[in-house]
């Protein structure tokens, strides 16, 4: 390939997938979560298929980092949710 021609593929996501565990780029691509993202709780819930008291209390409790906005809605960052996602897996390997 030259100099001038574009490289055919494309990534998805605007993240550096590349710079994630081969792991992490599985579940990014498999549950379309951008780790910069900024999710609410009930998404968080759902995708985990989980209640959101639940998530609620891995925020109280510190398992996952939450982000209390002025309104007093909470927000997860993706690159949590992926964390969290990665931890099962391992646990089930």
């Amino acid at each position: 390939m030259d100099s001038h021609e574009k490289n055919p593929v494309e990534p998805k996501h605007p993240v550096a997938i590349g710079s994630y565990d081969g792991g992490m780029s599985a579940i990014i691509e498999a549950f379309g979560i951008d780790p910069h993202k900024l999710y609410p709780i009930e998404h968080v819930a759902n995708l985990l298929s989980v209640d959101k008291k639940l998530v609620r209390w891995w925020i109280k409790k510190g398992s996952i980092e939450g982000i209390k906005l002025p309104n007093r809605a909470w927000r997860i960052r993706g690159i949590e949710i992926i964390r969290m996602l990665e931890q099962g897996r391992s646990r089930t390997r």
